[in-house]
């Protein structure tokens, strides 16, 4: 779903797109989401909280003996 955003940033997606992406109709993603930005601002935490927790994982393991 980030990957509609990136290729073409925020202004240019319509819900459309992303919903395709997902493989579901457009009214499903406002009946789970609300909004563009929404489905936007949650997509964001996603890619940053995987992201952080990849980093971590990979910090933790250097420190291990």
């Amino acid at each position: 779903m980030i990957e509609c955003f990136w290729s073409r940033g925020y202004e240019a997606n319509s819900v459309r797109d992303p919903a395709d992406a997902m493989g579901i109709a457009g009214p499903s993603l406002y009946n789970t989401f609300g909004d563009k930005r929404t489905l936007y601002r949650q997509a964001l935490e996603r890619y940053v909280e995987r992201g952080f927790c990849d980093r971590i994982r990979r910090f933790e393991s250097q420190l291990a003996p």
